[in-house]
């Protein structure tokens, strides 16, 4: 709900939300967003499982990892993974639209995995 709220707030469009990795599989191959926000630890499915079998398909879908985890876990669990931003949480609103931004301008590309 908090990134909701500040990405519309400045001025984003979000088109979907889910709790679960098998639900935000089929959404994001779906809908094919420009980015998705993710979390690593989701049930049914990892996040980290998620952006590999998004990348397979469509490897222009830029992701923005926001987790409890440190990135050195996902760069140890799934190297194979790419994202283009990490985000620790907690974390504050101005890293969030930050990290929007420069993809949303085209500063950033997918650089990990």
């Amino acid at each position: 709900m908090i990134c909701r709220y500040h990405l519309t707030k400045a001025g984003y469009e979000i088109i979907g939300e889910t709790h679960d990795g098998e639900t935000a599989l089929l959404e994001i191959l779906a809908m094919q967003p420009d980015c998705v926000l993710m979390d690593l630890s989701l049930p049914s499915k990892s996040g980290a499982e998620v952006m590999q079998e998004v990348q397979q398909k469509y490897p222009q879908i830029q992701f923005i990892v926001l987790s409890a985890l440190d990135e050195d876990f996902l760069k140890q669990a799934a190297p194979q993974v790419g994202y283009s931003w990490y985000i620790r949480k907690p974390f504050e609103a101005e890293d969030l639209l930050q990290a929007v931004k420069k993809i949303d301008q085209g500063l950033e590309k997918l650089k990990h995995g």
